[in-house]
């Protein structure tokens, strides 16, 4: 919100009416007084009439034989004008008692925003456009930037933002959306158990119950990932739980296919480049990027991803890096390289890399520093223009730096763009990919029927499988793999010559794959199911779930020919999956 909503920005109609409403209503109940009473006992003088205007709202006219219609009139004009100089006090001077009284409505369409930055400020900028009610919960009323939330559809609360009596207060049982976007990771989780307590208890008390989708922030994005594979407060339905941050969002955007494709436009079966995304910088950004890249990095001509590190503490955060993720080699190539960024040395390895013709390069530059991303993709313009290589460069705001690229064909460097920008991440698209989410769900109900079968044909119990739960009740991780497999849909498609494009495309549709289309496509589909399983921390070994073993993580001409039908099943109906949701795909223009 770009400035505070104060006295002079408010509506004028209503101090007019009042100022203009309020003497006319005096003297024409003094004119209709003095033609009814005068001259009389009561009423001697017009002062007498005055007066008794002045008590139009608690005199009763039971005795008067005729009202004559000036007297009628400043009756009810009075009246209007006490009733909203009332309201005009009440939302002057109370507002927030207000907003927050409008909570003990049952309607379940409010947001609750709890923590204050720049962060839960673009997202109730968001929200507000969408016509959604937000409250944010804030440490305390004195705490800075609270100026930000004093406007119409925003109720502003101080409080302990993990306390159950806050939490209850803003309603978050009723709300539609919880969102924790405090300091701290630790106050972020605490609020998760409180608010995923408060919730299911007043769920078994009332019966029925909406749910309430709960996003929790977390800066670490290995805890995000830990806890989100290991199933952490998942499968209720009255309160699901999702954890989140602003570096896997700006990943997972940067990566979309209109923006950063890594295939750079496709990577066929006989294509022999291999793909190569280069890395400037590797922390907390750059190991996003990374970790995104390595799930979606799989394609038809079977040459693995290939992914270069520079950054200046290379060893360091290589080690970091397989500490958290020990088969991460496993899911592609990764090379380190500790060099100073401001060095001919990488120069000239950027120079070496991007005029390879045997790769498909792209370059992500994901510093902390604004300024020596810039520097450096101005400086390394002429030969990205001359190679026709993307560099992608992180950027804090839209409104700094990033000015510079956003200009297109007309901007310095053509070749550059900007991402991961507060303003770009921080949307509804930060919590819940809608398009991604709905295929995802597409995906899952299709594998369900299928594994479903195959349990009741082997004579076991569908109902002791984790995997076959609805959407609902599917544990957060798995849900995650299934976004996953949606993401990659458009590489897959890409290796047939196939793009999603919106229903609405005049081009025709590609209605069924081919026998041979199809069985490329499994096995690509399996190679990036092994990667998801490597990154997860699963093991090769006779099936053991909770241990997280699988006999599986092999390749696909070693896979179990009762397996392999699920891949290509999957891969069969991408074109129905893409209906679901409104698109279809066609062959490339």
């Amino acid at each position: 919100m770009s400035k505070h909503l104060d006295q002079s920005d408010r509506p004028r109609w209503a101090w007019w009416t009042m100022i203009i409403g309020a003497p006319i209503a005096v003297v024409l109940g003094a004119i209709g007084y003095w033609s009814i009473h005068a001259p009389t006992a009561s009423i001697k003088t017009f002062c007498d009439a005055v007066y008794c205007s002045l008590q139009l709202l608690i005199v009763r006219m039971a005795d008067v034989p005729s009202v004559p219609w000036t007297l009628e009139v400043a009756r009810w004009l009075a009246l209007v004008v006490f009733s909203l100089a009332t309201l005009v006090t009440l939302f002057r001077f109370f507002p927030r008692e207000l907003r927050l009284l409008r909570l003990q409505i049952p309607w379940p369409t409010h947001v609750v925003i709890l923590g204050l930055g720049p962060k839960t400020t673009q997202l109730v900028r968001c929200f507000r456009k969408q016509g959604r009610r937000v409250v944010v919960v804030a440490p305390s009323a004195d705490a800075d930037g609270v100026e930000h939330y004093c406007h119409p559809g925003i109720t502003l609360m101080a409080g302990r933002l993990a306390d159950p009596a806050t939490l209850a207060k803003a309603r978050i049982d009723r709300a539609s959306h919880v969102i924790a976007l405090a300091t701290e990771d630790s106050t972020n989780m605490a609020i998760a158990y409180e608010a995923r307590q408060l919730i299911t208890q007043k769920a078994r008390r009332q019966g029925e119950q909406h749910p309430v989708k709960c996003f929790i922030h977390l800066g670490d994005i290995d805890a995000r990932a830990s806890l989100q594979a290991s199933h952490v407060y998942g499968g209720d339905p009255r309160c699901t739980i999702r954890y989140f941050d602003l570096f896997d969002a700006a990943a997972r955007k940067l990566l979309e296919p209109k923006r950063m494709p890594l295939d750079r436009g496709g990577i066929r079966q006989d294509d022999p480049r291999q793909v190569h995304l280069v890395i400037l910088g590797f922390g907390r950004m750059g190991q996003s990027v990374a970790l995104r890249a390595a799930q979606l990095g799989h394609f038809a001509n079977r040459q693995p991803l290939r992914i270069s590190i520079i950054d200046q503490h290379a060893e360091q955060r290589k080690q970091a890096l397989l500490f958290r993720y020990p088969n991460f080699e496993k899911t592609c190539r990764i090379e380190f390289n500790q060099l100073d960024m401001e060095s001919l040395s990488v120069r000239q390895l950027l120079g070496r890399w991007c005029s390879d013709t045997t790769t498909a390069v792209s370059i992500a530059v994901c510093f902390d520093q604004d300024s020596l991303a810039l520097e450096v993709a101005l400086r390394m313009n002429a030969m990205l223009q001359a190679t026709k290589v993307p560099m992608f460069v992180r950027m804090s705001s839209a409104a700094g730096f990033a000015a510079v690229l956003q200009g297109g064909t007309t901007a310095p460097a053509p070749q550059v763009h900007a991402f991961g920008m507060l303003e770009d991440c921080c949307c509804d698209d930060l919590l819940e990919n809608k398009l991604n989410e709905d295929l995802a769900q597409a995906i899952h109900g299709d594998y369900r029927v299928e594994k479903v079968e195959a349990i009741r044909r082997k004579s076991g119990d569908p109902a002791q499988e984790v995997s076959v739960r609805t959407w609902d009740e599917l544990d957060e991780g798995l849900k995650d793999s299934n976004r996953q497999q949606a993401d990659h849909i458009d590489i897959k498609l890409h290796a047939l010559g196939f793009e999603r494009v919106d229903a609405a495309d005049p081009r025709p549709a590609v209605e069924r794959l081919g026998p041979d289309e199809i069985e490329l496509l499994a096995e690509v589909e399996h190679n990036r199911w092994n990667a998801e399983r490597w990154l997860q921390g699963w093991t090769l070994g006779p099936s053991d779930k909770p241990k997280k073993v699988t006999p599986y993580l092999v390749p696909w001409g070693d896979l179990p020919d009762d397996i392999k039908p699920f891949d290509r099943t999957t891969v069969s109906k991408i074109p129905d999956f893409l209906r679901v949701v409104g698109q279809k795909a066609c062959r490339m223009s």
